[in-house]
């Protein structure tokens, strides 16, 4: 009897552990808060070092109860039927289950050994490395994504470092907090105070030098519009109009370039509406200012589309465009573009989903991009608090590259981001609004520009190398 309420209290241990997992992690998407992120995976890593047999993994579907919640946010924008959502859902419940199985598998192996502490974190990065299904793991587990404001340490590591160096808190602490060993515990808390530190440390930093750097003030539109693709294409000339009213309020700053944001015109430019096409050039030409605008290419014979940006000269003429190579998850409308990595002008562009992606922006940094451009839509985002998150991708796309960006959306939130992760300039949410703001166009690179994750994964290798030699160590004595 002793024995089964002894089970029965464990059992009880475990699920409310695991209830506080879910309030925290769900807390963390719900807010968008690198505060609530920096110790969201304690209480699961606390679990994995407390409960080593296998059987804490059957408890594991608790941890998709997070990603339910997020997906249940996310529908609107999953709008491409149950099948897409279902299969996300999937995805996320697969991931968080292998992981804490592959963990726990680890642990066992070199036996509790302070090793462990960095079980965690390898498999994390390991997993982020080798399954990446068109982004979603990025989105699930580049949470070093939400702390932008590490501006020194990102500019060399990425998102991707920074992720490492988190999770590795997390399991300082839930390894500290089960051993009660305070020598872990002072090393998380150390680096803990370092984070606080580093984010008053970058309010403070002045504004990015701009000596030697070329000025250039960069116009963004919101438009506000919302309503599906086939309704908006029955009103080209009214959003065309709509947006050309507030470029023109914000041309009254005299801004060097225009940006609409991504799919401003839900529909063919280039290939339809010539007509239309003709009657932005000439509105272009008048203002004699160059504008990016996003719109679409369609493809008749597949019935997709390629997600664009477009540069218009400031005498109306179409110079180039850049096609999204990672279009929106699940998005059966879209294609990937076939012009690949292309810069317009000075500029770097990234679409949508592409902002998630640390390598495309980084790519078009290498190749000369002075600043950098985000267009998104994100009508289908209608939560502030979500809106909130993933504008949290842009800063940590500035720090990472150190250069200026401007977030260009049509219902909120447009921005204009310094090179540390900071916003200059914002715009409200679901409101016709425009911004108008001078920025630096700069031809440094960073580190993290010209090498990528070299020393996370350096890193990585080592410690996989050091647990393979703990593991064969244990096996021979065994």
């Amino acid at each position: 009897m002793y024995i089964i309420s002894k089970k029965i209290s464990v059992q009880k241990h475990i699920i409310a552990i695991f209830i506080l997992a879910i309030i925290v992690k769900s807390a963390s998407f719900l807010s968008g808060s690198w505060l609530v992120f920096l110790f969201s995976l304690t209480p699961e890593f606390f679990l994995l070092y407390k409960y080593e047999n296998e059987d804490f993994c059957d408890f594991g579907h608790l941890c998709l109860i997070p990603f339910f919640v997020f997906g249940i946010s996310l529908f609107p924008v999953l709008f491409y039927g149950y099948k897409a959502y279902i299969i996300s859902l999937c995805l996320f419940a697969v991931s968080t289950c292998l992981i804490y199985r592959f963990c726990i598998f680890l642990i066992k192996l070199i036996k509790h050994e302070i090793f462990s502490i960095f079980i965690p974190p390898i498999v994390w990065c390991l997993f982020f490395l080798l399954v990446n299904p068109n982004g979603l793991s990025t989105l699930m587990l580049d949470i070093g994504a939400m702390f932008y404001f590490l501006s020194g340490p990102i500019s060399y590591l990425g998102s991707f470092g920074v992720s490492f160096f988190i999770v590795f808190i997390n399991s300082l602490l839930a390894y500290g907090l089960y051993y009660k060993n305070k020598k872990i515990l002072c090393s998380a808390i150390i680096l803990i105070f370092f984070i606080f530190g580093y984010y008053f440390y970058n309010q403070a930093i002045p504004e990015y030098p701009t000596t030697n750097n070329e000025k250039y003030k960069v116009g963004i539109i919101q438009g506000n519009i919302e309503g599906k693709t086939p309704l908006l294409e029955r009103v080209p000339y009214t959003i065309m109009q709509k947006y050309q009213n507030l470029s023109l309020l914000a041309l009254t700053e005299t801004p060097d370039i225009i940006i609409w944001p991504e799919y401003a015109l839900p529909f063919d430019i280039i290939t339809q509406n010539k007509s239309l096409r003709e009657t932005i050039s000439e509105n272009i030409r008048k203002t004699n200012t160059p504008y990016i605008i996003g719109s679409m290419i369609f493809d008749p014979t597949t019935d997709y589309h390629e997600n664009t940006a477009l540069f218009f000269d400031k005498h109306g003429q179409l110079k180039e465009y850049y096609s999204s190579i990672l279009p929106l998850v699940f998005n059966r409308y879209a294609k990937n573009g076939t012009k690949g990595v292309t810069l317009l002008e000075n500029a770097g562009v990234a679409l949508c989903w592409e902002e998630i992606d640390p390598s495309i922006l980084r790519t078009m940094t290498s190749k000369g991009a002075k600043y950098l451009i985000i267009l998104s839509n994100e009508q289908d985002l209608s939560r502030s608090w979500l809106l909130k998150f993933t504008s949290n991708f842009s800063k940590t796309r500035a720090s990472e590259n150190k250069r200026f960006v401007a977030r260009a959306t049509n219902t909120g939130i447009s921005q204009i981001i310094d090179p540390y992760g900071r916003i200059l300039k914002q715009s409200p949410i679901c409101e016709a609004n425009y911004l108008v703001k001078s920025i630096s166009l700069i031809t440094e690179k960073t580190f993290y520009t010209l090498h990528g994750e070299i020393i996370i994964k350096i890193i990585l290798f080592i410690l996989c190398l050091l647990l393979l030699c703990r593991i064969l160590k244990n096996k021979i004595y065994t």
